[in-house]
């Protein structure tokens, strides 16, 4: 950033500007002739921020970046728009009303921003009136994220036990493992698809190189894998292996994932019985696997 630009009048400092990078929530609005007005300009659209030199341009480009704006009332306006718009608030807002409990209050706390600078991990403190028991709950932060799809990929054994699962292995900063990866089904988020079956799909084969039908995904529901902390659910699929698929992926490159995002998956093979001794393995994916494998 050029010197001069921090003398200007109204400027403040390059911690301030840097929250305009690529933020989706910002526009300059001042008469061309302002002082500075061409150097400011010029770093606004550097780092995406809308430029409009009257107001009615600038009211434009707000009610743009807000993408036609939602009516909404009550509490739910305490929510920033991008935010209350987020499918996965719109389904636990839902859930919780649905219950009978309302919205008393909402803070949020953090965001990350997805590909499109909107949010894709939030957390929120809001308060809950409990309308089953008289009482409003605020002490609690609500952390979400957009739903996931999980396949469990098999092949049966002549035992429940002896049944052959396919897994795989990522780095996660959050992991508690005796070798710092998680070991979990291949599942993930697919930004602006819709269908939970086709982000099934779409993640199988990333995670994994294999293809299927989709015909083939038999789908067990979904439901929250971790409901005292995350708003977010899995969305359950199996399919059954042949015996020419899982010797394919047991022989074929072991290394997949989306280096462009950060993600790394090696493949591994086991066993159910092995999987319940396996002190790495969590408890989600142990639950997915058991109620995929038992309602088949």
């Amino acid at each position: 950033m050029p010197r001069d630009l921090a003398t200007l009048p109204g400027f403040t400092t390059n911690v301030e500007w840097g929250r305009w990078e690529s933020s989706g929530r910002v526009v300059l609005g001042a008469p061309a002739d302002a002082p500075g007005m061409r150097y400011l300009a010029h770093y606004a659209r550097l780092h995406g921020a809308p430029v409009a030199d009257t107001l009615d341009g600038v009211l434009a480009a707000g009610l743009a970046l807000l993408r036609g704006g939602s009516t909404r009332s009550g509490t739910h306006r305490e929510l920033p728009l991008p935010l209350w718009q987020d499918q996965t608030v719109r389904t636990w807002l839902s859930a919780q009303e649905s219950a009978g409990n309302r919205l008393r209050s909402a803070r949020v706390v953090w965001t990350w921003p997805g590909g499109d600078q909107r949010p894709f991990w939030w957390a929120a403190h809001v308060g809950v009136e409990i309308a089953a028991e008289g009482r409003v709950k605020d002490n609690e932060v609500v952390l979400g994220r957009p739903d996931v799809s999980a396949v469990l990929a098999y092949l049966p054994g002549d035992t429940l036990a002896q049944t052959r699962i396919v897994l795989v292995r990522e780095f996660r900063s959050s992991a508690v493992t005796t070798d710092g990866y998680v070991h979990e089904l291949p599942g993930g988020s697919q930004p602006g698809t819709a269908d939970p079956r086709q982000t099934a799909l779409a993640e199988l084969a990333e995670e994994t190189g294999l293809h299927v039908d989709p015909a083939r995904l038999h789908s067990h529901g979904v439901r929250q894998p971790a409901a005292t902390v995350s708003a977010h659910r899995i969305h359950l699929f199996s399919v059954q292996l042949t015996e020419a698929e899982l010797a394919a992926l047991e022989t074929g490159p072991q290394s997949h994932g989306v280096t462009a995002d950060g993600e790394s998956t090696t493949l591994e093979f086991t066993t159910y019985a092995a999987l319940l001794t396996d002190p790495d393995v969590d408890w989600t994916t142990i639950g997915l696997i058991t109620a995929a494998l038992t309602a088949r």
